[in-house]
């Protein structure tokens, strides 16, 4: 049951809710660069709101192709989190499932592994998105280089800080349900120790270990507690880890864009003292019409990662990324009508300013 169950996940958020069983799924073979992922795309019908009835089959688990497959191609999964290191990967699938994985990820000619990786020297400055390999625990290296630009940095070992924010996370894990805000705080400190504080060493990667998991926490965090702004902020820095990590359309690349591209679009809160800040939320077109480009880039992943609702029965559009596209389409349809709304308002002032000068 273990080696062979799947996590039920929430087609809205991936969080999970239960376990599922298909002996026919548990058959596909592990890779750490999967070309294939196991979803619940939607609500079974019984379970779905009666006010907003799920617009997929009943029928809730299926394996999407995140690209085309060659003909006779294996179909592979990843058996564990894919934002994990190497030695994290491998020491999950020993202990549960009983093997070695020696897939393309796994194998020492893999370049950088952007979960054990620091930035750029130059990045702040130059932009350059070359990552570099961390040193062995106890090397005796003073200077790393960046790969892509030749940039180069005082280097003092990293490890000790990452040991210490491993466990820092696993109490920010703890203390999330029961004190919000101490975990945030834990999270907030693990993030800088592996960033800034480790100035001249360039900081981790917004992709490393554990750094991208404390940024994952942290947004969860920050969304439950109403935070928005800050978790935009947060959201930001979390895409670009997510971006190294995982194949376009994968279910987690797909949520983040979504996520990040719903608080780019969340409007300022109501405040009866201020009803001029809603008005210029939508007077504000040209960062309205990038904001709905974003949207539609999610839209875009999330119908890859959640299929096209066939179920052997032919692509159905309405049903293409299940319940999270759904959400998706509806907010950049209201986005649209609120950006025509923002134009007429402008149009409408012009003229009144226009009338005044005359």
């Amino acid at each position: 049951f273990v080696s062979n169950s799947f996590a039920l996940t929430c087609p809205t958020d991936l969080s999970n809710i239960g376990v599922s069983i298909s002996p026919l799924t548990a058959l596909i073979n592990h890779s750490c660069v999967p070309n294939a992922v196991v979803v619940f795309p939607s609500f079974p019908k019984s379970a779905a709101p009666s006010s907003a009835p799920s617009p997929s089959p009943s029928k809730n688990m299926a394996v999407v192709a995140l690209r085309d497959l060659e003909r006779g191609e294996e179909v592979v999964t990843s058996y564990v989190d894919l934002s994990l290191p190497r030695e994290e990967r491998q020491k999950e699938l020993q202990e549960r499932y009983k093997f070695v994985c020696h897939c393309e990820g796994c194998s020492d000619s893999a370049g950088v592994d952007p979960r054990e990786a620091m930035l750029c020297p130059a990045a702040a400055k130059s932009s350059c998105e070359g990552l570099i390999a961390i040193p062995a625990s106890g090397s005796k290296l003073e200077t790393v280089t960046c790969p892509r630009c030749g940039t180069s940095a005082p280097y003092r070992d990293v490890h000790p800080a990452i040991e210490a924010a491993k466990k820092a996370y696993t109490d920010a894990e703890k203390a999330q349900y029961t004190d919000p805000r101490l975990a945030a705080l834990q999270l907030s400190n693990l993030i800088s120790a592996l960033t800034t504080s480790l100035t001249p060493t360039p900081g981790l990667a917004p992709s490393a270990y554990p750094l991208y998991s404390a940024l994952q926490l942290l947004l969860t965090v920050q969304l439950h507690s109403h935070q928005f702004e800050a978790a935009l902020a947060t959201s930001s820095v979390a895409l670009r880890g997510a971006r190294a990590l995982f194949p376009s359309g994968h279910p987690v690349l797909a949520l983040l864009m979504t996520t990040h591209a719903r608080l780019l679009t969340t409007p300022p809160a109501s405040d009866p003292a201020h009803p001029e800040q809603e008005m210029q939320y939508w007077m504000a077109t040209d960062r309205r019409v990038a904001d709905v480009h974003a949207l539609v880039a999610a839209l875009k992943h999330v119908e890859v990662a959640f299929g096209d609702g066939s179920q052997g029965e032919g692509v159905r559009p309405g049903m293409k990324g299940g319940e999270m596209a759904a959400m998706l389409r509806t907010l950049i349809r209201d986005q649209e009508e609120g950006i025509e709304m923002g134009r007429r308002m402008r149009a409408s002032m012009a003229a009144q300013q226009q009338q005044q000068r005359a």
